[in-house]
């Protein structure tokens, strides 16, 4: 059985190993966007592949993923997509950046967050 001092040894060590010379505070400025586009990429996919099977082409799809973003939750550009991100080998930070900035853009609306009030 795996003790919990196991996995975070290994754990740990596969982070070294992937973060390299980076500081282990920075890591974290890469790491986080990454899971993120992650998953929201994934979900896009699997919804856009919904959409795709429902309406039996992929363009359709798309362009209906684009005009409403309700049925895939977030709209993520071509650019931006977790197998583009993946090939990225040069300028990490700053495309992880744009990614982001490019989903932003695409999603949120310019409308003020119901705080409650005190």
């Amino acid at each position: 059985m795996l003790d919990i001092k196991t996995l975070e040894s290994w754990l740990w060590n596969g982070v070294c190993s992937i973060r390299g010379a980076v500081d282990a505070p920075k890591f974290k400025d890469y790491i986080l966007p990454l899971v993120f586009i992650k998953r929201i990429s994934d979900v896009f996919e699997d919804k856009l592949k919904r959409l795709n099977d429902k309406f039996g082409d992929e363009k359709i799809a798309y362009d209906l993923a684009q005009k409403n973003h309700k049925p895939v939750r977030f709209f993520i550009p071509r650019s931006s997509t977790w197998p583009k991100i993946r090939k990225k080998t040069k300028n990490i930070g700053e495309e992880l950046t744009d990614a982001i900035r490019a989903i932003a853009k695409k999603n949120f609306s310019v409308s003020p967050i119901p705080f409650p009030r005190k």
